[in-house]
């Protein structure tokens, strides 16, 4: 399941939780990041892995999501990774030199710090 968080209104931030489809990505993140893009030309974006995470073996649209997701949307300036998994945290953290924007991970226990910074600062690009 993926949920909208209550975050400042210069960000996204969603959480995800149990299992995950590509299906549901599209229906609950899309299309608020398209009107964020829209409204603020700049795309900060949080997004909060909770225990217990799964995504179907033949449906990564975490991958689709950061591979083609930095590719079109050039609005891209902030995006963190929340979770106490360790292959997602290894993941982002080496992606991040293929990210327009900045890309950072960070633990659960730093959630408000991840809004914070997630929130803040001018445009990163």
């Amino acid at each position: 399941m993926i949920e909208l968080m209550d975050v400042p209104e210069t960000m996204l931030g969603f959480r995800a939780t149990g299992d995950v489809d590509r299906q549901e990505f599209r229906n609950v993140v899309l299309p608020p990041v398209c009107r964020l893009i829209r409204e603020r030309k700049a795309l900060n974006f949080l997004l909060l892995l909770e225990p217990p995470f799964t995504v179907p073996r033949d449906d990564f649209w975490m991958h689709d999501a950061l591979i083609n997701g930095y590719r079109k949307l050039s609005a891209w300036n902030r995006a963190a990774i929340v979770t106490d998994l360790a292959a997602v945290n290894n993941f982002a953290r080496a992606f991040r030199i293929f990210a327009r924007g900045e890309l950072r991970s960070f633990a659960t226990a730093e959630l408000m710090r991840a809004v914070a910074w997630t929130a803040g600062g001018d445009r990163a690009i």
